[in-house]
This record gives C-alpha cells, sequence and structure tokens, in this order.
C-alpha cells in the first residue's frame, strides 16, 4: 500500500528526469526535467530476472499485449489494437502468444485530447489501428475510473531484459549535476540497479503501485493525481509508479520496448485496462543501469496514460460492448456523481 511517509521523505531528493518507453530522439522538456532518452523493457525486481513470461494465475490479459517492432501493443477486442502513436512506436506486425497479425492499411486512427483537460481537440500519443484477422481473444474492459493511489497494479510488456548482477552507484551533486560513481559492492551503495541486456526482449508481467504525483513533481494540486505533457508526440494525461527497492512482489518497472504496454487494475468487480505505459523518469545523468531506488533517493518511474480520460474515444471507434457495470456508472454520472465529471482542467 502507499506509505505517506515516502512523500515526505523525497520531498528535497533530486527532480527526476524522462526517459522514453521506446528508441525516440531525446528532448528537452523543461528547465528541471531535462533529458529524454530511451527508457526499457519490463523488468521486475524478482529473483533473476527471468520470471513472469507466462500469464499470472489471476490473469489480466496477458495473452492481448503482443511485440509491435520497437514496442508493445494491446489487442482490445473487434480486431482493434491500442498502442502510443505511431511517430513513438510505428504501427506494423503484432506478434500475439496466439500468432502474428498483420494490420490494415489506413485504419490508423490517432486519439484526440479529451475535453477535461481543456486543450482542444488535439492530437495525443496514443493510437488505434485493426489487424486483418480476428485472434479469437475476448475484449478488454476499458477502466472508466482512473486507479487510486495505493492501488495494485499489473503492468506486461515487452521490453529487454536485464542481468541477474546487482550494481550500485554513490550520488553527489545537486539539481542537474549528479555525479555518479560505482560503487562494489553495490549494498551500501546510494543507488542500486541492474544492467540491461540490449540483444534480448521478453513478454512479461510484473506489479507495482500507483503513486501519488506530488512524490515526482512536489508542486502539482490536481486532485485526481496525474500529469500532463507533451514529448513531441502529443500531450498526454498520466498517472505514475515508481520501481522502489523493498517493494511488492514482483515489483516491476519499463525498459526499451515496453511503449504501448498495458497496465491493468482489479476494480473489486473484475480487470480493466488502466493504463498505455508511454514514457519513464530518470535522474539526471543516470546510467542506463541504474533502474532501482533506494529508500532515501527513491527509483526509476514509469508514466502511463489515464485510459479513463479516453475510454469514450476508444469506445466509439471501436465499437466494444459497454460493461453492465459501467452503464450503472455511465447513470451515476448524469446525477453528477461520477469522479470524471469532477476533474479539474489541466494545461
Amino acid at each position: 500500500m502507499y506509505d505517506a511517509a515516502r512523500k515526505e521523505e523525497k520531498e528535497n531528493a533530486p527532480m527526476m528526469c524522462f526517459r522514453r518507453a521506446a528508441r525516440i530522439v531525446p528532448v528537452v522538456v523543461c528547465a528541471v526535467l531535462a533529458h529524454g532518452g530511451n527508457a526499457l523493457a519490463l523488468v521486475i525486481s524478482t529473483g533473476d530476472g527471468t520470471g513472469n513470461t507466462m500469464a499470472p494465475s489471476d490473469d489480466p490479459g496477458f495473452g492481448h499485449v503482443g511485440f509491435m517492432q520497437t514496442g508493445t501493443a494491446v489487442y482490445l477486442g473487434n480486431q482493434w489494437v491500442l498502442s502510443v502513436s505511431g511517430g513513438h512506436v510505428p504501427t506494423n506486425t503484432l506478434l500475439l502468444p496466439n500468432g502474428n497479425y498483420v494490420r490494415e492499411v489506413g485504419s490508423a486512427v490517432r486519439l484526440e485530447s479529451p475535453p477535461e483537460l481543456g486543450l482542444g481537440a488535439v492530437p495525443t500519443d496514443l493510437k488505434l489501428h485493426r489487424i486483418v484477422a480476428d485472434p479469437g481473444l475476448p475484449p478488454l474492459t476499458i477502466a472508466f475510473a482512473p486507479p487510486p493511489v495505493g492501488a495494485e497494479v499489473v503492468m506486461i510488456g515487452t521490453g529487454r531484459d536485464r542481468f541477474a548482477e546487482l550494481k550500485g552507484w554513490d550520488v553527489s551533486g545537486s539539481g542537474q549535476n549528479l555525479v555518479w560513481t560505482e560503487r562494489t559492492p553495490p549494498q551500501a551503495a546510494d543507488i542500486r540497479g541492474f544492467s540491461i541486456n540490449q540483444g534480448s526482449r521478453t513478454r512479461r508481467w510484473g506489479r507495482n503501485v500507483i503513486e501519488d504525483d506530488t512524490v515526482i513533481f512536489p508542486g502539482d494540486t490536481d486532485p485526481n493525481h496525474y500529469v500532463v505533457f507533451d514529448f513531441g508526440f502529443g500531450p498526454i494525461a498520466s498517472m505514475l509508479i515508481e520501481f522502489s527497492e523493498n517493494g511488492i512482489d514482483s515489483e516491476a518497472t519499463s525498459t526499451e520496448g515496453d511503449s504501448g504496454g498495458a497496465v491493468f487494475y482489479h476494480n473489486g468487480t473484475n480487470w480493466v485496462l488502466a493504463g498505455i505505459i508511454h514514457t519513464g523518469l530518470d535522474y539526471p545523468n543516470q546510467p542506463s543501469a541504474a533502474l532501482m531506488g533506494n529508500n532515501q533517493l527513491g527509483g526509476s518511474a514509469v508514466l502511463f496514460a489515464d485510459l479513463s480520460l479516453y475510454r469514450d474515444q476508444i469506445l466509439e471507434i471501436t465499437g466494444l460492448p459497454e460493461p453492465a457495470s459501467a452503464t450503472l456508472l455511465l447513470l451515476g454520472g448524469a446525477l453528477g456523481l461520477s469522479r470524471r465529471g469532477k476533474r479539474e482542467t489541466r494545461r
């Protein structure tokens, strides 16, 4: 569960900076959130990192998540696939556990920024496309509301693997001028983490918990705990998770190739698709292997799209069915009880 003490502990920690969850050109986001870079594949803290390659016993949708050439995509149903935009991860053949599926030429549809953000109908970093054959999988349910802070989620992606060896670095300096010095043995180092195997990608699942966005962005006052950024592919409303030492079993973060991967949440009734992975967060000058933090500095983090904001567009385009529970929630929204109706405008 979410520990409020962690927020207070890290308010004076160095600011993180962005890394992409796919191979893209680095960009400067703002003065304190500096370089972009390659985010890596789904990495788990448990064991030697090679596990979780088969569906978990309570499977949220492992067979719906597949390889794209440089990233990941999620099969929704009705032959529709959801991933990040084509400039981020090019649309091509989707490799699911049950086969290879070719895209339907001309079917791609870019999602637009939702009204809640007050940005107008501008393209965002999410894209739908169809495949020419039906993989025979049941449709996924898109989350009607975002997971609450402290909720456990399951991430599924097809990114790079990690090596088993734990490494460590001492960190000095401040702001954007952090200096990293590798330390052996790593156990007493400021930051510990794992090197990434650049020659290996694997479909894998892992767990994490939803963080309060003010852990990373202390000045944010949005009660809905999402942040909005434009990394050159269109603005995207995002929630975040953090890769921390001594976290939950199979704690995970993203790596290169996980852009477009799935974040699932169990809402008490059933599993819903709550998010699409798109960006990673690192500390300034961080070595690519330092993917895990400690309790003092925190750890690398992942941003994923809050799909509850894009749900109406997805259902309209794909024709996916409205589950009965969502219909009841929509009736509540008509009475002014819907959480979505209370969202503040963010820019």
